[in-house]
């Protein structure tokens, strides 16, 4: 089995890191920093307690296997309403149209969507698109911007 280039690079930190691990010289606290800093982007606060609590053998092992951490239910419950998430590649695309395919229906080339939930989003789409001075079909674009079109300018 191999090994991803992130595990990999953990497990030649701990290589590196544990005879600096076991030097009589350093306090626990000096060994915990120093593992955040290694192994993590330093400490943040009440890194290191939970790090104590532990142990820094335990800890770097819950790094190379981050399946094993529980997730935080608090963030979970946040993350529930954002359903596409949870939506495959297929089920977004159908849901949530690509700029191309907004800009072909502007253009008339496609139809628009018979759900009203999903027509709304796309005219939201495509104003915003609009506001972005997207291209226009010629034939639409009188329609759309009266104001701003060729003909009706006195040059």
């Amino acid at each position: 089995m191999r090994m991803s280039p992130l595990k990999a690079a953990l497990a030649a930190s701990v290589v590196c890191l544990t005879p600096a691990l076991s030097a009589n010289s350093t306090s626990k606290d000096e060994k915990v920093r120093h593992a955040l800093n290694r192994l993590a982007f330093g400490p943040r606060p009440g890194d290191a307690q939970h790090v104590q609590a532990l142990g820094i053998k335990k800890w770097i092992d819950l790094q190379l296997h981050p399946e094993r951490i529980p997730e935080n239910p608090v963030l979970a419950a946040k993350l529930r309403p954002l359903d596409t998430l949870s939506m495959s590649t297929a089920t977004m695309l159908q849901n949530y149209p690509s700029p191309r395919l907004v800009k072909e229906m502007v253009a008339g080339k496609l139809p628009f969507p018979d759900d009203p939930d999903k027509r709304m989003m796309v005219d939201r789409l495509a104003a915003g698109m609009q506001g972005k001075r997207t291209r226009i079909a010629p034939s639409r674009r009188r329609a759309i911007w009266p104001r701003f079109s060729r003909r009706s300018s006195s040059g």
